[in-house]
């Protein structure tokens, strides 16, 4: 009989740690899910901040063919914090 009071207090030990380890691999990857969108701004603004200077230094379209094609890439691989990106981008032909 004491084994098997042993034996239910370290399943319900266990079911404990269970439920604690699932609660802290749900936050973690809530936490990676907003650093992989913050660092696809962060890349996306920078992309962006290359394309407005070379606009704005040479006037030709031509040369910026290769930054945009990296953000369509971004947004091919279903980034949808990378759409805003395109908003901003096409505000600098309007």
């Amino acid at each position: 009989m004491m084994q098997l009071a042993e034996h239910e207090h370290k399943l319900i030990e266990m079911n404990s740690n269970s439920e604690k380890l699932q609660q802290t691999y749900n936050e973690l990857l809530e936490f990676k899910m907003v650093f992989l969108k913050m660092h696809t701004l962060a890349f996306c603004s920078g992309v962006l901040d290359s394309l407005e200077v070379e606009l704005k230094a040479s006037k030709d379209f031509s040369k910026l063919y290769a930054g945009i094609a990296i953000l369509w890439l971004h947004l091919s691989l279903n980034q949808p914090s990378v759409v805003y990106c395109f908003f901003f981008f096409s505000d600098l032909f309007l």
